[in-house]
């Protein structure tokens, strides 16, 4: 007997990471059972890219369902898009219910405790994640953003603090049979009554020979005279990315022995600029810009330290892939690299107060520079955590397993 599946997925598009990677990749996971039938139910505007890629899977029980979001709002913000493609996909699949007849809906993008969901109201089980929402920045780092970030930071504390009172949180939690977190940081936002329907999981794996062979595919050539240490991701404040410059900007006045290479972009990137400037580190310190994914991973492949100072994550692809590659890695000890890294596969900065954690930021990763063994070392273990922990079989043995725990008590 087959049990069908629904899988709500606002964000699901092939070959991305983030929340349209994680609504791609556990729908594909899940199609690897072929006791699953899964109905996918996403965004039209998504529709041309699935059907694509779907045409070369050919995996006859997946299947996927578009319901029509509205551009205006988009224009507006992706929230409201999202809030009004929620409300539209709970009418859509209602008229839908007769003809799939589901025994379970699932329930994965957009991940956030405090976004409103309708498709718990319908009578079916239902799973509710892996989300997140607990995750947050410490205040004391709070001084150094502007107003308005500072501004969504505490919005983000307030919900936090009242999520126990919360309707958008406790009514998919009140109808969920499993609520799936990514951090520990989000199953405490719930009230005690639903604890024992929380399990955690964090969305992100990895498919690893996957990231190694785009990583060869575009030649990079770095200076081999200096430590090459590279961060990719967004230039925000939340990212941390000037504490990470600041380091380097002091050990190289000490003695000039590492190359600095950021990738990507944000409303940081000209302040940066600026701050290199103004140290005269431009021969040490190279701002590139977007890159697209293969020029990215080469970038890391080619680099002897992986620098990750942001604040707060949940999973974090850019982490992932760089262990995967065997990098020696230096990140903050806080929410989603927590999780992923322990002391063995990277070393992990307290997050404290900025000027305690930049210091000692800065002490770390001048001792990473000099111990050549250490480097190997964490490369060596990082790479095989990923292997045994964030591979997708993973995700499809934990979807298997939920699903027949699930389907089996109803």
């Amino acid at each position: 007997m087959k049990y069908r599946i629904v899988m709500s997925a606002f964000s699901c598009l092939p070959r991305r990471g983030s929340e349209p990677g994680v609504g791609w990749n556990w729908a594909i996971q899940a199609s690897r059972n072929d006791d699953l039938e899964i109905y996918v139910l996403t965004r039209t505007k998504c529709k041309d890219k699935i059907e694509a890629e779907k045409r070369n899977l050919n995996i006859p029980n997946l299947h996927f369902l578009y319901c029509n979001s509205s551009a205006k709002l988009r224009e507006k913000s992706i929230y409201l898009e999202y809030i009004h493609w929620q409300w539209k996909s709970y009418f859509f699949l209602k008229k839908k219910m007769k003809e799939i007849e589901p025994d379970l809906i699932w329930f994965l993008t957009f991940g956030n405790a405090f976004l409103p969901i309708f498709v718990h109201l319908l009578k079916v089980p239902f799973v509710w994640g892996p989300i997140g929402g607990g995750e947050h920045v410490n205040q004391k780092f709070y001084r150094n953003m502007p107003f308005k970030q500072k501004a969504a930071h505490y919005l983000k504390l307030a919900l936090i603090k009242t999520a126990k009172m919360n309707p958008i949180v406790l009514s998919p939690a009140k109808h969920a049979k499993r609520i799936v977190v990514r951090t520990r940081e989000t199953a405490v936002l719930f009230p005690r009554r639903y604890q024992n329907k929380i399990i955690q999981c964090l969305e992100t794996c990895i498919d690893i020979e996957e990231v190694r062979k785009s990583a060869r595919k575009s030649c990079v050539q770095l200076p081999q005279d200096k430590i090459k240490i590279c961060y990719t991701g967004r230039l925000t404040s939340m990212k941390n990315v000037r504490m990470l410059v600041n380091a380097v900007i002091r050990i190289n006045k000490v003695e000039n022995v590492c190359n600095l290479y950021l990738l990507g972009n944000g409303e940081e990137f000209y302040d940066i600029m600026e701050l290199v400037k103004t140290n005269k580190m431009q021969e040490n310190i190279f701002l590139l810009g977007e890159r697209n994914r293969e020029e990215s991973l080469a970038y890391v492949k080619n680099s002897d330290i992986f620098a990750f100072p942001s604040l707060k994550e949940a999973g974090t692809w850019s982490l992932m892939e760089a262990m995967a590659l065997g990098k020696a890695c230096i990140c903050m000890d806080g929410s989603g690299m927590k999780e992923i890294a322990n002391g063995n596969a990277a070393i992990k900065i307290p997050i404290t107060s900025p000027e305690e954690s930049e210091n000692d930021f800065e002490r770390k990763l001048g001792i990473l520079i000099k111990d050549k063994d250490l480097r190997r070392k964490l490369g060596e273990n990082a790479s095989m955590m990923i292997e045994e922990r964030y591979n997708w079989d993973k995700i499809r043995q934990f979807i298997e397993s939920l699903c027949e725990e699930i389907v089996l008590q109803n």
